[in-house]
């Protein structure tokens, strides 16, 4: 139901926040062309720009009693060390450092782009979990072959964790950290459809060889939960988070 209250609860309704070059940019500490397409396609952030965070992703699982918990985490240090490096870069030496770091989907940034409009940092980490084993990115095609062809008649649960900083916070604790959980089942496949998936490199780069954009799609017979959150980012909880974030730092009045 609609109100007649000024808060704006949605990332359509600050939309201007968050596609006028003057206001409020953000961050994708990720190399995956997905994760910043969901931000742009899905939410609506156009003023959007993306840096690898170069975090080994080796934190010890046999200490966490939840995927969900690991990817978290993993998350959040991806997001920290990115944000580190945007938040703290005070003088025209590191803001030259950082904008050769910075690219969006067309490139690199403009050499005079001012960084200090950056004020979000988003970092996200998916992995598959089925038949009790972790199913991370495969590390060759018969890695990849091994994965799917465990996963038809059953559910498989993927998780994303997601961590989001905030300049005015800083980079030492995220404003926002949590997972999303979706459970997928393929359909019956025979070896010939195994190998196709194969053929079509859509495993490279994917946690559990998952790539559900293309014809990936047509393989699954029931999901549960979010499809974003099997791409690699949850979109309705990253939305959520935005806007709670925006609303709190007041972000509509830079």
């Amino acid at each position: 139901m609609a109100t007649n209250e000024d808060t704006v609860y949605t990332t359509v309704g600050l939309r201007d926040l968050f596609s006028n070059p003057n206001k409020v940019w953000v961050v994708m500490a990720s190399m995956s062309p997905h994760r910043p397409r969901i931000l742009r396609e899905h939410i609506g952030i156009t003023n959007l720009l993306v840096m690898g965070s170069g975090f080994e992703e080796d934190l010890d699982k046999s200490k966490y009693d939840c995927a969900g918990d690991y990817c978290a985490d993993t998350a959040e240090n991806k997001a920290r060390m990115v944000a580190k490096s945007i938040f703290t870069a005070n003088d025209i030496e590191s803001k030259n450092r950082l904008r050769s770091l910075l690219s969006n989907l067309n490139g690199n940034v403009q050499e005079d782009f001012d960084t200090d409009k950056i004020q979000i940092v988003i970092a996200a980490d998916t992995l598959v979990f089925v038949n009790g084993q972790y199913y991370e990115k495969p590390v060759d095609r018969d890695d990849a072959k091994r994965q799917i062809s465990s996963y038809p008649g059953v559910f498989q649960k993927i998780y994303t964790g997601v961590a989001i900083f905030v300049r005015s916070k800083g980079f030492e604790k995220p404003e926002a950290k949590f997972y999303d959980l979706t459970k997928v089942k393929y359909q019956k496949m025979t070896h010939k459809d195994v190998e196709a998936l194969l053929d079509a490199h859509q495993y490279e780069g994917s946690a559990g060889s998952y790539r559900i954009t293309m014809f990936g799609e047509s393989v699954v017979e029931e999901m549960i939960g979010s499809y974003s959150n099997v791409v690699g980012l949850p979109a309705q909880k990253v939305s959520r988070a935005i806007c709670e974030i925006a609303k709190k730092y007041s972000l509509n009045k830079i």
